[in-house]
């Protein structure tokens, strides 16, 4: 797939083996709360609409806030901002982080997934009461989190449990407009683009995906589909969403041998040389500098040996400066 040599007796076959809807249904069961993975926002949404319209559990329905300052009372975020304008979260969702304002030494920043275990409001009659309010915080499960027992928010929960507040006034590039929303959108279909550093399969958060493969070839980022399946720990853990039919034996031939595979893979050529003929470069420079034998003989190890060494004395000597 990478080099764009997939044959059709095998890779086809294989490809073709994983689609959901042909898997045996006890194998279909297991991809119930398996991650979608799509190549379009709006397909994540169907995929979340439909995820949502299936959960027995209490679901709130969140419609962010927005101001502007703009004579014409648009605003920016409705374009601009990642946050979603209005969606629902519920009780046992998976969601995700979409806010750094956590610190990272606890294994939660933009981008953590983790499962809704509460949403708490300020007003008694939740999400029905007037205005339709945001709640005050919902509380997540981050299974990989690392917050000691000192400092979890939740005396009597796990540490793993994390309240995620309202976001306040985001604001546009522009400074002109602002959204209040809680960085939360439900996790169950993300883009290819999204997943870049996300691992399924057997001892992670999600333990099967489901990937839906681009079928217009003309708007495919080179290297999309291997991204994709690089996802899976193994083929167990994977399914194809797409139809038996949409996964036609020359749509799939043609992975990795797109223009654009091409061109990517002819900068990547150009990135390598690049670096080798920069690393000799600078290999022989620093060479030049080693004088541990008189000069006579030098080496590369004797050359980043003087770098340190030299490197330490500047050190020293701004140390050893009086200060102002």
């Amino acid at each position: 797939m990478r080099e764009g040599t997939m044959n059709h007796d095998d890779d086809v076959d294989l490809i073709r083996s994983r689609c959901l809807q042909t898997l045996d249904p006890s194998e279909q069961a297991s991809f119930k709360d398996a991650i979608h993975l799509t190549s379009t926002w709006e397909e994540a949404s169907n995929i979340s609409f439909k995820y949502r319209s299936n959960v027995d559990a209490p679901i709130a329905k969140l419609r962010a806030k927005f101001g502007t300052s703009r004579n014409d009372g648009k605003n920016c975020c409705l374009k601009e901002s990642s946050y979603p304008s209005q969606f629902a979260i519920g009780v046992g969702a998976k969601v995700m982080l979409l806010k750094k304002f956590i610190v990272e030494e606890w294994h939660i920043f933009n981008g953590s997934i983790g499962t809704g275990i509460d949403i708490i409001y300020d007003h008694v009659d939740g999400p029905m009461a007037p205005g339709n309010p945001l709640p005050l915080f919902v509380v997540v499960d981050f299974p990989c989190s690392n917050i000691s027992e000192e400092k979890k928010g939740f005396p009597l929960l796990p540490r793993s449990h994390v309240a995620i507040p309202v976001v306040v006034h985001e604001r546009c590039e522009r400074k002109c407009c602002s959204i209040e929303t809680v960085p939360l959108p439900v996790c169950i279909a993300i883009t290819i683009y999204k997943s870049q550093g996300i691992t399924v399969g057997h001892g992670e958060f999600f333990k099967h995906v489901v990937v839906h493969l681009p079928l217009n070839s003309k708007r495919v980022v080179p290297g999309l589909e291997l991204v994709v399946f690089s996802r899976a720990k193994s083929l167990d853990c994977l399914a194809v969403g797409n139809t038996p039919h949409d996964l036609a034996a020359d749509r799939i031939l043609k992975i990795g041998k797109t223009k654009g595979n091409k061109n990517y893979k002819d900068f990547m050529a150009l990135l390598a040389k690049k670096e080798q003929d920069t690393f000799e470069i600078f290999e022989r420079k620093i060479t030049e500098l080693d004088t541990s034998a008189g000069g006579s003989c030098k080496t590369f190890e004797g050359g980043f040996e003087f770098l340190v060494r030299w490197y330490h004395s500047m050190v020293d000597s701004l140390l050893d400066e009086p200060g102002p």
